[in-house]
């Protein structure tokens, strides 16, 4: 299981309450998340001690890299951030770094997050570690945290300075760190249909914790008063279990899969007690057909679930499960003809899939469109539903298919960043 470990670094003389506050925040992001929590881990501390050989490679890559941005890099303030504990041993001291990044008893939480971005190399990946540094120094500009992938820097020192009581101000601190948090782990990225660029991507939900003001009084007010589940609203929630799940590859305890199959032939009876999949389906199902202004029929009779939805043109999509993990969709024309169902019924099985929290795997399909339309639909959805036992999108796939998704999946191949050989093919 990928691991993404947290560290929490305080500065020196940092107040006993704000440590506290920040492992309570800390757990309270990850309680957000019971399906990914075994993927955390939260230490005290830096991200590790290093050895004199380790941080000259260090020294050596973060040369290239400003050299690559046409800047020079400070190698003596790289050493200066450095605390000796042992001989040929040292780590990177938070408060060294302040001190570096101060003037005058002010924070520079620009320079600070720059500092501890040398101090790492300058590079991210999925397993790199998070570090969470609280400052007793005030910032400038009154910024009260800042974030990157690599970290979150918060400024204890700008909330003391708000005058708030200690109930207040506890419940504002944290708000902070969570606030960070969830850019860290991609709530209201760019990407992200509801967001606006102000000092960075922010949502532009009032009610939600990614909200551009939501250090606001009137803005923080009205999120406690309200007392949600969450602090973020359910499109940044998505964005954040979508960031986890397919960039940090995070494992989800327990998920199942959709087994999808394209059979018109009957799925075997299962004798399940549980038959709630069968309204789950019938909620999808019946609310599509009602919004096309088609016919849904379903024989409630049956042990599985079985629909139909006639079109005014005749043809007719079949829907049946033998339970919430097995399902089959098949459509036929107007003359009992078997045909390939609309794309809107492949959404529709994404849909399904989202609202249970389940990958999509691909079953017993036998048919390179029916495949395909069903790759496109869980690329489309948003966020994506992931898939499982996909086909290889090569270019024998690509050309066996209609030439509209063939156009279809290269154009979500693309925008979902598959491999370069799932979106050529020969055009025809």
């Amino acid at each position: 299981m990928n691991k993404k470990t947290i560290f929490l670094d305080f500065e020196e003389g940092l107040g006993k309450n704000y440590r506290e506050w920040t492992r309570e925040a800390v757990q309270d992001f990850i309680n957000l998340f019971p399906e990914y929590k075994d993927n955390f881990e939260v230490k005290n501390g830096n991200v590790g001690y290093h050895d004199i050989e380790t941080l000259d490679a260090i020294v050596a890559q973060n040369k290239e890299i400003y050299n690559q941005r046409g800047q020079s890099f400070d190698e003596a303030e790289f050493w200066d951030q450095f605390k000796v504990t042992e001989p040929g041993k040292c780590h990177a001291s938070l408060s060294k770094q302040v001190a570096l990044a101060s003037k005058d008893g002010v924070l520079d939480i620009q320079k600070l997050k720059k500092l501890q971005a040398d101090s790492v190399g300058n590079t991210y990946n999925r397993t790199s570690p998070v570090i969470i540094g609280v400052s007793k120094q005030p910032a400038a500009g009154n910024i009260r945290g800042i974030s990157s992938e690599i970290g979150v820097n918060i400024s204890a020192g700008t909330c003391e300075r708000l005058g708030l009581s200690r109930e207040v101000l506890k419940a504002y601190f944290k708000d902070i760190v969570i606030h960070e948090l969830g850019h860290t782990f991609g709530a209201a990225n760019e990407n992200q249909r509801n967001t606006v660029e102000n000092l960075g991507s922010h949502c532009k939900d009032p009610n939600c914790l990614m909200y551009e003001y939501s250090y606001t009084g009137d803005s923080f007010n009205r999120r406690h008063r309200q007392k949600k589940e969450s602090p973020f609203c359910s499109d940044c929630m998505e964005s954040m279990r979508y960031h986890m799940e397919h960039d940090l590859k995070f494992e989800r305890k327990g998920q199942e899969a959709v087994e999808v199959e394209n059979t018109p032939e009957p799925l075997p009876e299962k004798a399940d007690k549980d038959r709630k999949f069968k309204k789950d389906l019938r909620t999808v199902f019946k609310t599509a057909a009602e919004k096309e202004g088609s016919k849904y029929k379903e024989n409630i009779q049956k042990q599985n679930y079985f629909a139909e939805i006639t079109h005014k043109d005749g043809s007719v999509d079949r829907i049946q499960a033998s339970s919430a993990s097995r399902i089959s969709l098949s459509a036929q024309d107007k003359d009992g003809k078997e045909k390939m169902p609309d794309m809107e019924r492949f959404k529709n099985l994404a849909e399904y899939a989202h609202n249970q929290g389940k990958k999509i795997s691909f079953g017993n399909i036998k048919t390179p469109e029916f495949k395909a339309r069903l790759m496109i639909a869980c690329m489309e959805h948003r966020p994506p539903v992931e898939m499982k036992n996909a086909p290889e999108i090569n270019d024998d796939f690509l050309n066996s298919l209609e030439p509209k998704t063939r156009q279809k999946l290269q154009q979500q191949g693309k925008e979902n960043n598959l491999p370069l050989m799932a979106v050529k093919g020969k055009e025809r």
